[in-house]
């Protein structure tokens, strides 16, 4: 089997040669591609120019480097994820993570507070100004319970 691909100019000529009643079996040994090759070829591509063919390579590659630049980012994140988890962050440590990550103009801070598995109302909440939660530091230092 050939090494190298075949450009888009020789694709389409070998294309056309097997229109043209080119055996398969001779067009295969002479350029060295197998018969799934030359069928995957026609069908896909069947009525391009070869213009069009070289775009569309040039469109798989690039699509094919985002894919695994995708995939690279998506295992980045899973194991940030779990050293984060394994940290055992309190929400305060969580809360000055998500701030230095939105002062570093890194991340929104929605998307920080989902990364660190920390919701909106746990980052925003303020236990100095929450009237229940000085009741209940109240009630604790006077042993008295509510009803």
């Amino acid at each position: 089997m050939r090494q190298h691909k075949l450009s888009a100019h020789q694709r389409m000529a070998v294309l056309d040669a097997w229109k043209a009643g080119d055996s398969t079996l001779a067009l295969c040994k002479t350029h060295g591609i197998s018969r799934a090759t030359l069928y995957l070829w026609k069908q896909t591509y069947t009525g391009m120019s070869a213009e069009a063919i070289q775009r569309w390579d040039a469109l798989a590659r690039e699509h094919a480097v985002l894919r695994r630049q995708m995939l690279r980012e998506q295992a980045d994140r899973m194991l940030l994820q779990a050293v984060l988890q394994a940290l055992e962050l309190t929400v305060e440590q969580k809360r000055a993570m998500v701030l230095w990550a939105r002062t570093m103009r890194l991340s929104s801070v929605s998307r920080a507070c989902q990364l660190l598995r920390l919701s909106r109302s746990q980052f925003s909440f303020d236990a100095a100004n929450d009237p229940h939660a000085q009741s209940k530091l109240f009630c604790a230092h006077a042993d008295f319970s509510p009803l």
